[in-house]
């Protein structure tokens, strides 16, 4: 494991890495995604391969979403490939990117305690 400094309001238990294959053309500008992608509350670590057109994430899942993401992207004119890998990894970020939210939410309690009220 690394001991790598994560960004303020990344927590080490919800940071998720991401990768994504994007529709882009030749020579098509994402700089301006990539930015406003960076300035989002719990993004961690925002990348372009410009020779595979992968994009690279790595950020919290508790406060962030992959939908949240491709609005961005979609505000940009960029989409996602329309492979049938990149459709199967989305569906599985976001089922994954919910769980973790669902669960950063979630209050434990103990078992073997009367609930409270009584």
């Amino acid at each position: 494991m690394t001991n790598k400094q994560l960004r303020q309001g990344v927590s080490r238990a919800n940071r998720v890495v991401r990768n994504l294959k994007l529709a882009t053309g030749p020579g098509q500008d994402v700089s301006g995604a990539l930015r406003d992608i960076d300035e989002l509350p719990g993004m961690d670590e925002v990348s372009i391969d410009s020779k595979t057109s992968v994009l690279h994430l790595a950020y919290d899942a508790g406060r962030l979403s992959i939908q949240g993401i491709e609005a961005i992207l979609s505000n940009h004119g960029i989409a996602l490939s329309d492979d049938w890998w990149t459709r199967f990894k989305e569906k599985q970020y976001r089922f994954t990117d919910q769980n973790v939210k669902d669960n950063a939410a979630h209050v434990p309690s103990c078992c073997n305690k009367p609930p409270a009220g009584r």
